[in-house]
């Protein structure tokens, strides 16, 4: 074992005796108590009072820290199939199981509706006015335009009792928004499913989908009450971790057909470990049985597809007969929703009648907005003239995750984020905040020169030294703003335009990747990947496979999201599981994007070999979370 992997292991396992000392004396179980106003999900949910996003004790869904079993790690909501199993819901997609989540999600919007619209009418109230005081110093930095009639006075003391006083109520109504934009789409597909109760497959995937958003929705108020950390490994589970690297081909393997035994039926046995999620491509309408698929041989199982409304892939017949350009579809879905949003602004559109938002455009230039805390790269939140929301990112991840997500989509993913990498003198210019904006912004890190970049960034919580990454920086005057901004769009907002910037410091980067955050997208929380749900789904056994080739140690939930998305790829509304942040891949034990140290051939150490019986497929690739269901795969 190399020096490099041995001090991995041994940072790891430090790190695990260090959260076991400091967990001893806690109990094993986070269901020992409870807050007894909150909704208990391991009991039978009846008669609400109040929303799930907000009554519900989300702390009941997970063991305590350091006691989690090896095999649970990357898993958000340990105790989820307890859930289902206290709400009388199964993973088979029955009848019953269509009607109890109709009943439990209908009228869960119900309720939601109804707080969400008194704390809505309570946040605008407070919101116009904040508006109207950040408009005032708007005005009294950038001066008024000729339409511009604002008689409120830029007062910062009211202007900072006002954010604290909306914080709560910002808080509420963006966590009662996200269940509903998750849960009244999933509403619609139960809703239609009872109205075809002769319709089987439309039935089970109703039922999927319903069970998996309310699986995203929960995992992620979960991960937010945990600020979006990791959760912390216990001692054996850390030590555990050697043994997984040590026997990661056994671990790794799947079954081997030789030849003749490819042709012969499966039997009830074998049928019983494939996927259940299999149709006849001559016949999608229908996933086939468990009785039918004993009948088939391995090779004809392999011939199966996913059904057409699989969230995660495409069908082999749709990417032979259609060559989607999913990243051009999803570079399109975003730019006409933005444009939509911008046009639907009166004075917008009376001054750029013209105007259609462009991704590429956009990114060039892009203005600090706050350094992110609860990743594991470094990376800092921005946003373009348009207000629209970009991430930044530095270091090995940064070229790995566009060329990922590429590959994805290319060979067949339905969605992916947009992420892209750009050098020299092509990479995004980042504009620094002005001293107005760390006046109104106390306490948050608002660098004005270079030299407190490279401080922002080395005391954040990645300690990272961006200094190697800078390719140039100055001061935008009069005389160069034409130059150095050059690629700024000509819509942009009050604060975002050229004449606005003169003073302002401006950075250039060797290298540098953004991530497209734009909130026209419906996305959703962490996706399923551990609980009984996923067991059968040939979908998430592709991903394994893909895994192992990209060498992708990272597969935990938080790297898989959900997404529900109205009018995308030519179908009204459709529910989505998608690759997100696949940076740790390609390479290397504690690095990524180490191409040279990617495992090929298919002799023992390589990608894939058989075993000298030949009875099983081997795989050298490590993962540090591992889901349950790619222990499932079959040959």
């Amino acid at each position: 074992m190399s020096p490099s992997v041995r001090c991995f292991f041994r940072r790891l396992a430090a790190k695990a005796a260090l959260t076991m000392a400091c967990l001893v004396g806690m109990s094993l179980w986070a269901d020992e108590a409870t807050d007894s106003q909150l909704i208990d999900p391991l009991q039978p949910i009846e008669n609400p009072t109040g929303p799930l996003a907000t009554d519900l004790d989300f702390s009941r869904f997970n063991k305590k820290e350091g006691f989690f079993d090896p095999r649970e790690h990357g898993e958000v909501l340990h105790f989820f199939d307890r859930f289902l199993a206290a709400q009388g819901i199964s993973n088979e997609g029955t009848a019953a199981d269509l009607h109890r989540l109709h009943e439990l999600i209908e009228a869960d919007v119900k309720l939601t509706r109804k707080i969400e619209k008194r704390v809505d009418d309570q946040y605008d109230a407070l919101d116009k006015t904040i508006e109207k005081i950040e408009e005032a110093f708007e005005d009294q930095r950038y001066g008024k335009e000729e339409d511009e009639k604002g008689t409120t006075a830029p007062d910062l003391d009211r202007l900072f009792e006002l954010r604290k006083e909306i914080k709560p109520l910002k808080d509420e109504r963006k966590r009662l928004r996200t269940f509903l934009d998750q849960e009244e789409p999933a509403l619609d597909r139960l809703e239609s499913a009872l109205r075809q109760p002769e319709n089987a497959r439309q039935r089970i995937e109703a039922c999927g989908f319903a069970v998996r958003t309310l699986y995203s929705l929960f995992s992620d108020r979960v991960m937010a009450d945990h600020d979006d950390k990791d959760f912390a490994v216990g001692l054996r589970s850390g030590l555990q971790y050697a043994n997984c690297f040590l026997g990661r081909p056994e671990i790794n393997s799947v079954p081997y057909y030789g030849p003749f035994e490819r042709q012969r039926s499966l039997g009830s046995w074998k049928a019983k470990q494939e996927a259940t999620n299999l149709c006849d491509p001559a016949q999608p309408g229908r996933f086939l049985t468990a009785k039918e698929l004993a009948k088939l041989s391995p090779v004809a199982v392999g011939d199966l597809d996913l059904s057409p409304d699989n969230p995660m892939w495409h069908t082999r017949a749709h990417m032979e007969t259609v060559h989607p350009d999913t990243w051009s579809e999803i570079e399109n879905y975003i730019a006409d929703r933005v444009t939509e949003d911008l046009m639907d602004k009166k004075k917008f559109r009376k001054a750029h009648p013209e105007f259609r938002y462009d991704l590429h455009a956009a990114r060039r230039v892009l203005f600090w907005d706050g350094v992110k805390t609860s990743a594991t790269s470094p990376k800092i939140e921005t946003v373009d003239a348009l207000g629209q929301e970009w991430k930044m990112k530095w270091a090995d991840e940064a070229v790995v995750e566009p060329f990922g997500n590429r590959l994805r989509v290319a060979l067949g993913a339905k969605f992916c984020d947009l992420t892209y990498v750009d050098v020299g003198g092509a990479s995004h210019l980042l504009i620094l905040p002005g001293k107005e904006d760390r006046q109104l912004h106390p306490g948050d890190a608002m660098p004005l020169t270079v030299e407190e970049l490279i401080t922002v960034m080395e005391e954040s919580t990645y300690h990272f030294n961006v200094r190697p990454f800078i390719r140039d920086s100055g001061t935008i005057t009069a005389g160069n703003a034409d130059t150095i901004l050059r690629s700024l769009p000509a819509e942009g907002k009050k604060g975002y335009r050229k004449q606005d910037l003169i003073g302002r410091t401006w950075v250039s980067f060797k290298e540098s990747m953004v991530e497209a955050k734009h909130d026209v997208l419906n996305l959703g929380g962490p996706a399923a990947l551990f609980c009984d749900l996923t067991y059968g789904d040939r979908a998430l056994r592709q991903a394994f496979l893909f895994s192992l080739w990209m060498e992708d140690k990272d597969n935990k939930e938080a790297n898989f999201r959900t997404a529900w998305l109205p009018d995308f790829a030519g179908k009204p509304s459709q529910y989505i599981e998608y690759f997100h942040d696949p940076g740790f891949s390609f390479g290397g034990l504690a690095r990524s994007a180490e191409l040279n140290n990617l495992k090929v051939g298919d002799r023992p150490g390589g990608f894939l070999w058989l075993n000298t019986e030949k009875t099983k497929i081997l795989g050298s690739s490590f993962q540090i979370y591992r889901p349950g269901v790619w222990s499932d795969a079959t040959y």
